[in-house]
């Protein structure tokens, strides 16, 4: 962590810039606290008054504010470009942890507002979440159940990949939305994982899509 707020480093850069002996006139406004700090013991400035009571007082930078000024140019700017850094993550919006009753919320307002079902790679991109979880909201309402499954709303199982279709061991015919969320894990999956989910029953590949995290270790592989 820090000594100082990054403001007394950037009073002590600008110091050192202008040869360490500046008139306090030309410190910016912004950094007369950073001045008032630097003043405090240990100083790191002196603050003083040369020639006669009408001259503007000067401000020197002192060997031990030197000596900080150093450190942080060694090792502060990296720490503060790394605090900036996880400060702009975390003030944005976590997409994938919206929750299922978000998502079932806003699709709600698009089925209400007479909008039509489009698809699940279109609603990832929309809502910035996961498709399991567009799934899982789709599935907790019977009106938005029914939404997704208005007639051409989404292909049906014939589109996806003949490879997949003969490959994929099947007990029943998945519905539509069922079929749309399938897909897209195999299409945007990595080899090794689009492999073994395609070797899943229908059951077990709805199973992993309802909670990957849960069933990230599902049949002894992971995906």
């Amino acid at each position: 962590m820090l000594e100082y707020p990054k403001s007394v480093y950037e009073l002590l850069h600008v110091l050192a810039s202008r040869g360490g002996d500046v008139p306090l006139s030309l410190i910016p406004c912004h950094l007369q606290k950073a001045l008032d700090i630097c003043l405090d013991d240990p100083p790191l400035v002196q603050r003083y008054v040369c020639g006669t009571i009408n001259t503007p007082p000067r401000v020197k930078l002192r060997p031990h504010g030197r000596s900080i000024l150093a450190l942080y140019e060694e090792n502060g700017e990296k720490q503060v470009a790394e605090a900036e850094s996880e400060a702009e993550q975390s003030a944005k919006p976590n997409a994938a942890g919206m929750t299922v009753p978000e998502a079932a919320d806003k699709l709600e307002r698009l089925r209400s507002q007479g909008q039509p079902w489009t698809s699940y790679r279109n609603l990832v991109t929309q809502f910035g979440c996961s498709s399991a979880t567009i799934h899982k909201a789709i599935h907790s309402s019977p009106k938005l159940t029914a939404w997704a499954k208005r007639p051409g709303a989404v292909p049906r199982a014939q589109s996806i990949n003949p490879v997949v279709t003969d490959s994929t061991p099947q007990s029943r015919e998945p519905d539509p939305t069922e079929e749309a969320a399938i897909r897209e894990y195999i299409e945007n999956a990595n080899p090794d994982a689009k492999a073994w989910f395609i070797n899943l029953t229908v059951e077990k590949q709805l199973e992993f899509l309802e909670d990957p995290d849960k069933h990230q270790r599902l049949l002894g592989r992971k995906p």
